[in-house]
Parts: structure tokens; C-alpha cells; sequence
């Protein structure tokens, strides 16, 4: 297949070049933005031939694995056509001047969108960043979280990092594993029908609590949800 005919599988735009990485396991084909690299670093790192390139693995496979590493962060709802590694980075650093957190460059490893499963989501693909330490991780969320409980009519939202369009909510949360991802959802579908006001993560474990008095319940399973009154 020529370089002509492949399509990237991040942002299913044409690879044009040979600045393209295939992975290891899917066989899929991302070029070096949507591969979170900055081409510097591929040049660096990822020649033709070497053992790094030929063992690459992407982002969607990525996720699939259990996560020991918990430094990973996926961000969502950022409006789509912010599309640049390098916008990636800023949008992650605005994001952090708004909740008032000092994030250095050099807190920030990596930093890229993840496709959908769904191809025909029009949803914005969320940016995965990579962050220097689970502390770095937690500082983060931390500053998220006192932003939006002292801010509950203007939360974190596209308009806070002078994004044109319509202002639409941005949400910042842990890396969880598939199953996971679907318990929390499911978590939070319940919240709402039961009016429980709190629906967090932490450490890869998911809570819930009624009000600010009750005590938080710890969600292991869907048999969790069904017990909850």
C-alpha cells in the first residue's frame, strides 16, 4: 500500500509522507500528531528499521491494557478542529491557567487525541495527557474539581479557553480501564435518577455519595447500582 492510500486512524485524514508510525499490535497507521510525537522526536527515535518503531504501540491499544501507570489523564469535549500536537499542549496549559494550577512544560510527557470506537461519532476526540507523577495527576484534578464547586454557574467550558461556538462543558478525569469507563457512565446515569449530588474517581475506583453528610459508597459492580436506594 502506498504511503498515498493510508489513512491515518487517528484523524482518518490521508498519511502523506513517511512520518507515520503502524502498530505492533493492530497493525493500524497514525501519523506523528495524532501518535503524540513531535517530529524532532521521531526523527530522534523513530527511524526506519529501529527496534522502537517496529515494537510502537498506539493510543487505542494503549487504553485497552490494564493500567498500572495511573499518570495518564483523558480530557473531553474539546472542540474537534483543535487538531495540532502543538495545540494539544495549550489547550492543556489554558486549561490549568483557568483552575489556577502551575503546570510547567515539562510536567506534560505526552499529549494526544484518541479515535473514537464509533467511527461515526461526531463527538470531539478526547486528548490523553500524560503527566510527570500520579502527584503531578491528582494536583490536577484537585484544582479542576475547587475550580468548578466555586464556580457552579460558569465551570470549566470551551468559552473559559477562548474557543469560538457555543460554550459547551469540558471534563477532565482518570484514565479507567474499558469496564471501568462503562460502570462509571452507569454510575452516573443512577446519580442522576436517584439525585445523589456527587460521582467521582479515584484511583482508578469509582464513588458515589448522596450529599455532603451521607456516607460515599464505593461502586465495584452494577450489583452496587441496583442495591442503591
Amino acid at each position: 500500500m502506498s504511503s498515498k492510500q493510508m489513512i491515518c486512524a487517528g484523524c482518518l485524514n490521508t498519511v502523506k509522507g513517511r512520518q507515520h508510525l503502524k502498530c505492533s499490535k493492530c497493525a493500524k497507521i497514525y501519523d506523528i500528531l495524532c501518535a503524540g510525537l513531535s517530529e524532532k522526536r521521531f526523527n530522534s527515535f523513530y527511524g526506519p528499521g529501529t527496534e522502537r518503531k517496529q515494537n510502537w504501540v498506539c493510543p487505542e491499544c494503549i487504553n485497552k491494557k490494564p493500567k498500572s501507570d495511573t499518570t495518564n489523564t483523558p480530557v473531553r469535549a474539546i472542540p474537534g478542529r483543535m487538531k495540532s500536537l502543538q495545540n494539544n499542549y495549550l489547550t492543556i496549559r489554558r486549561i490549568a491557567d483557568v483552575v489556577s494550577l502551575k503546570l510547567q512544560d515539562k510536567d506534560i510527557l505526552n499529549c494526544t487525541r484518541v479515535a473514537h470506537k464509533n467511527k461515526d461519532s461526531k463527538a470531539p476526540r478526547a486528548i490523553v495527557v500524560q503527566l510527570i507523577s500520579t502527584r503531578c495527576r491528582d494536583e490536577f484534578y484537585s484544582a479542576v474539581s475547587r475550580y468548578n464547586r466555586s464556580h457552579p454557574k460558569c465551570k470549566l467550558g470551551s468559552s473559559l479557553l477562548n474557543f469560538g461556538g457555543p460554550t459547551v462543558p469540558i471534563y477532565v478525569s482518570e484514565h479507567l480501564s474499558p469496564a471501568n469507563k462503562s460502570l462509571h457512565a452507569a454510575a452516573r446515569i443512577k446519580a442522576r435518577e436517584l439525585t445523589y449530588k456527587f460521582v467521582w474517581v479515584r484511583n482508578g475506583r469509582i464513588f458515589m455519595r448522596k450529599d455532603e453528610t451521607s456516607p460515599f459508597v464505593h461502586v465495584k459492580s452494577e450489583k452496587t447500582l441496583d442495591s442503591l436506594k
